[in-house]
């Protein structure tokens, strides 16, 4: 992978849930609440697209609360593209400043998606709070076609 890309151009393709659970496990009067967070990477070299996923789940007192996913699709300038790939490898290597500014473009598409679905379940709205994208994306993801790992 060259570094010589100082700024890389994309667009936001395509959103996606394909997974939203809402599993309801009550109103306790002082609940804690725990959520976990993860975001995993997926590419398509067909279409220079990178997808970032964001797999949230709620639990309220030890017991499931809500889950979901919500998959956001970019699609990378021709340039980007050129600079991630490395044929050596087959693989595509992001820099790790790229995938944070994706990630938050995701979580907070996720966020509103929460906001919105969890909204019409009355007075019952769940809110995403801020997350750590820092702590979520790794120095750097090398994608082999559709299978992340993480460096």
């Amino acid at each position: 992978m060259t570094q010589s890309a100082v700024s890389w151009g994309f667009r936001l393709l395509e959103i996606n849930v394909p997974h939203f659970e809402d599993l309801g496990a009550g109103n306790p009067t002082q609940p804690t609440l725990a959520i976990s967070a993860k975001l995993d990477w997926h590419a398509d070299p067909q279409k220079s697209t990178v997808v970032a996923t964001l797999k949230a789940d709620f639990e309220i007192d030890g017991q499931p609360l809500l889950s979901s996913a919500v998959a956001c699709t970019f699609e990378l300038e021709p340039i980007a593209w050129e600079s991630a790939y490395d044929p050596k490898h087959s693989t595509i290597e992001f820099p790790r400043e790229f995938l944070i500014q994706l990630g938050s473009i995701t979580i907070g598409t996720a966020r509103g998606i929460l906001y919105e679905r969890s909204s019409r379940h009355g007075n019952s709205c769940i809110v995403l709070p801020l997350l750590d994208v820092d702590r979520l994306v790794a120095d750097a993801v090398a994608i082999d076609w559709g299978l992340s790992t993480l460096l």
